[in-house]
């Protein structure tokens, strides 16, 4: 999805009680409003522009303090934290070269100085902070969308949130029309968000029993419950693609280059793509636990270079959720606290022939450092750079080359509830992709660094 470049305007905060608090951050991006109505609240207006069109707007605001409540007038309201805010609109087309006004407000305890916009995003880009440019406020006649009201009431030292209805609020909503309208109208309804949190229940633990006279490459069924293999159909025909990890009940993560057009940065048709959570034989469709999803967003890195495969990272949504059993659990993304350079690579891999395997396998690497990296991979830096990937090598010589394009690198860590499983890599360039079918210390695997992506991972599983 090519992503917009927002026209916007600054602006001048006026507090409770003195004169403008700070000129704004954003040149072009947003104006607040000159008004003092509320001596709890500041207003503040967005201005989108684009050169191309939007199908869906999600505009995240950051501020430098807690506020008490985000209100709007074009998008649903969901609160990640007392300082970080994401106002959503999936249906809205926006056109291109088309303005579209976005106008908000901000409430705040009045005994405090107001809180500063820090910045914002635009469909998961920086936006802002930009330099200061100032032009004038424009007014908007749409519905009402607020986060919960985050006053609260103190009852024997215990906090309690209260939400405000609009009926307490009638001043708040200005419209021409007092009939409520559906919500991809340019009126809207008046509700209230919660706070949500992606789900990562009990992420990165196996509940399996080993089992003997298994080859050291061969991987045990329910051993890496998160590997899922991901299939591209096409009229009646369907064809393994790449590996995926669960990394919540209803999203995965993989490569983009495995769901994007040829070499573009456009998503395939979503309805092409199946995933099978739980599967161990490549090819036998009854085995037991499998779980069938279908897909419903297909989000590649929206800076995902194909040329050099850089930035090469993408979510994947599922329309219905999987059910966490023995064999589909979620693996937990990478903690960066951790120092291990040793990991496992899952995946179904090649043997020396180039026939894929049946049985998921895994294999033990070691992750290298960039000079090594730019000693043994031709043009290492000018095609992958070293701040979001990785290489990582073999490190005995082995029959089979484990590792799809998409497949995972893990590393396993000792904690309190047990052993847990953590995602720090996703196979980038694997060995079969530099057309190599033996694998070895001398062959090298080059890795999407996934700890480098948390910001954005967490922004899209909330589309």
């Amino acid at each position: 999805m090519k992503l917009c470049t927002l026209i916007l305007v600054s602006f001048v905060i006026l507090g409770c009680n003195a004169g403008p608090l700070e000129t704004s951050p954003c040149p072009r991006l947003f104006v607040y409003e000159d008004t003092t109505t509320y001596p709890d609240r500041w207003y503040g207006i967005m201005t989108l522009l684009s050169d191309s069109d939007l199908t869906g707007t999600w505009i995240r605001i950051i501020f430098d303090k807690p506020i008490l409540q985000l209100g709007n007038w074009y998008g649903e309201v969901v609160k990640r934290s007392p300082v970080d805010y994401l106002i959503k609109n999936p249906t809205y087309n926006l056109k291109a070269h088309t303005p579209k006004v976005v106008r908000f407000f901000v409430r705040y305890n009045p005994n405090t100085t107001p809180p500063k916009l820090q910045g914002f995003r635009l469909n998961a880009k920086v936006m802002c902070p930009e330099d200061l440019v100032t032009t004038t406020p424009t007014t908007t006649t749409e519905h009402l969308f607020t986060s919960k009201d985050e006053s609260a009431l103190v009852t024997d030292g215990t906090i309690q949130e209260v939400t405000t209805a609009a009926s307490n609020q009638p001043n708040l909503i200005s419209t021409d029309d007092a009939t409520p309208k559906p919500f991809t109208s340019e009126h809207h309804s008046l509700f209230l968000s919660h706070h949500t949190e992606p789900d990562t229940e009990a992420c990165g633990v196996t509940n399996f029993s080993p089992k003997e006279n298994l080859s050291q490459q061969v991987a045990q069924p329910g051993e890496y419950p998160w590997h899922v293999a991901l299939y591209y159909t096409k009229d009646i025909t369907i064809a393994y693609l790449c590996g995926a990890s669960l990394i919540s009940k209803q999203h995965l993560i993989t490569v983009a280059h495995c769901v994007v057009k040829g070499s573009t940065q456009r998503a395939v048709n979503s309805d092409r793509l199946v995933a099978y959570l739980g599967k161990y034989y490549l090819k036998h469709w009854a085995h037991e636990g499998t779980q069938t999803r279908y897909i419903s967003h297909v989000i590649p890195h929206p800076d995902y270079k194909p040329s050099t495969n850089r930035n090469d990272i993408a979510l994947i949504k599922m329309y219905k959720p999987a059910i966490f059993t023995d064999v589909v659990r979620p693996v937990c993304l990478w903690n960066n606290n951790l120092k291990d350079k040793v990991g496992t690579v899952i995946g179904w891999g090649f043997d020396e022939s180039g026939k894929i395997e049946e049985k998921l396998m895994h294999v033990e690497m070691t992750v290298q450092t960039d000079d090594i990296c730019n000693t043994s991979i031709t043009n290492y830096t000018s095609r992958f750079g070293n701040e979001k990937a990785y290489c990582a090598n073999f490190i005995d010589d082995t029959i089979e080359c484990v590792g799809d394009s998409g497949g995972g690198m893990v590393f396993r860590t000792s904690e309190d509830s047990g052993s847990v499983w953590h995602l720090k890599g996703l196979i980038s360039v694997s060995v079969v992709l530099q057309k190599q079918l033996k694998c070895g210390p001398q062959q090298f695997v080059v890795f999407t660094d996934v700890s480098k992506y948390e910001e954005w991972i967490k922004e899209m599983m909330l589309l």
